[in-house]
């Protein structure tokens, strides 16, 4: 997973906390220390479908 730039997380689970989410992908070493994490304002299932819906062809921009 060091090809990440993304992370993507739901905002009721940033409420919560993420910190051991992220000491678990620093820890890991499966995810580079340069990934930008995000906190997404609607459902996980929402947020993707806007994306597919206006994301063109070769590529997705966040």
């Amino acid at each position: 997973m060091l090809h990440l730039k993304v992370i993507v997380i739901d905002e009721v689970l940033a409420k919560n906390g993420v910190n051991d989410i992220i000491s678990g992908f620093v820890r890991s070493r499966d995810v580079s220390i340069k990934t930008l994490v995000a906190i997404c304002e609607d459902d996980m299932d929402t947020f993707f479908s806007k994306m597919k819906e206006s994301s063109e062809p070769g590529g997705t921009a966040l």
